[in-house]
């Protein structure tokens, strides 16, 4: 199995399963996982094989979340991972990453209780999910996957901004993102009126 630590983690720190050979191969998912922006919340545990992610699983005493490549539905295309994650952590958001968008996969990912993510969203879909699990640590309810990655990439938005969009989208207030995100709320205050300005909008909720 191989295990990726974040930079500056606790081993003590949630487990995030990361299931994709590409991706922990090119480490692009420990690289934003692993981002100081994020404080070590996380400590990655990236998988290249089916056969590594069912060990890790059956392994792991808590999992924060889990990140799974499945590229068909049926024996070896990545759902047994899906089923032990969903079977074991039922609490634990799954989210099936895929470049397969076909019904079958779809139907599976429902039928698993997972949330269906698209490959052709690259690294920034990995950095909306990052800020979105950031959000929901912090008791906010989840922002839409779609919307927020449209946002993101129409307004070009870097990692502390996509961090503070989604945890406004959850409605928290402006001094709570400033400590969920262990920064001065002034700074907050500057992201957010840069990120109005950017939008047109009146409001990030």
């Amino acid at each position: 199995m191989d295990v990726k630590p974040m930079l500056g983690s606790s081993r003590t720190a949630r487990a995030a399963l990361l299931v994709d050979a590409e991706l922990v191969t090119h480490e692009i998912a420990n690289a934003v996982f692993a981002s100081p922006a994020l404080g070590g919340r996380w400590r990655v545990v990236g998988c290249r094989d089916l056969a590594a992610a069912q060990k890790a699983v059956a392994a792991l005493d808590d999992v924060a979340f889990a990140i799974i490549d499945v590229n068909r539905e049926g024996e070896g295309g990545g759902f047994e991972v899906v089923r032990d994650v969903r079977t074991k952590f039922p609490f634990a958001p799954a989210f099936v990453f895929s470049a397969c968008p076909s019904p079958e996969v779809l139907a599976a990912t429902s039928l698993l209780g997972a949330e269906f993510v698209s490959k052709d969203g690259g690294h920034a879909a990995l950095r909306v999910l990052a800020a979105r699990m950031l959000a929901g640590a912090n008791g906010v309810e989840l922002a839409a996957q779609g919307p927020l990655l449209g946002l993101v990439r129409a307004c070009n938005l870097s990692e502390r901004q996509t961090q503070v969009v989604a945890l406004a989208m959850g409605r928290l207030p402006q001094i709570e993102i400033a400590t969920a995100l262990g920064v001065q709320p002034s700074t907050v205050k500057r992201h957010v009126e840069e990120l109005l300005c950017r939008t047109g909008h009146a409001s990030l909720r």
